[in-house]
């Protein structure tokens, strides 16, 4: 599923099993879309891309699984945001397989990873909070919140 510029939308509820690449791709622009509540599986490079100026997207409980993204030379990231991403919030995924890592993050402000269970292999790196310019919010205080302020 390819998404561009989508604004105030919702991706939720879907069965997707196995691509050839990605199993979401939002880019570029898209703004206040909620990915959550899917199954995405056996996804060969990631299975939700967010890149190209997407703000406050959110993406929750979702199950991720994938035993076929080592097999191939991609992007490898169960959720990876990128390229000037803003107002990000990643919470309650279930991630699981040979990815290199759960969640990726580069070149993104403002944004929380909060609250995901991680299985078998995959990784945040420990460095991302200060490569990324992860914001860290006060209990009680979420994403949405803040970017309504």
């Amino acid at each position: 599923m390819h998404v561009r510029g989508l604004v105030r939308g919702e991706i939720s509820g879907n069965t997707i099993n196995g691509s050839s690449h990605r199993n979401i791709n939002l880019s570029p622009a898209c703004r206040r879309v909620t990915i959550g509540g899917n199954q995405l599986h056996n996804a060969r490079s990631s299975a939700v891309n967010i890149a190209w100026y997407c703000e406050r997207i959110v993406v929750e409980g979702n199950v991720i699984s994938s035993y076929v993204s080592s097999l191939e030379n991609t992007d490898d990231a169960a959720i990876q945001v990128y390229k000037d991403g803003t107002g990000i919030a990643v919470s309650g995924n279930s991630i699981s397989g040979d990815w290199k890592y759960a969640v990726y993050l580069s070149q993104v402000k403002y944004s929380t990873v909060t609250g995901n269970n991680f299985i078998d292999g995959g990784s945040l790196p420990t460095s991302a909070s200060r490569r990324t310019g992860l914001r860290r919010f006060p209990p009680g205080r979420s994403i949405r919140r803040a970017a309504a302020a």
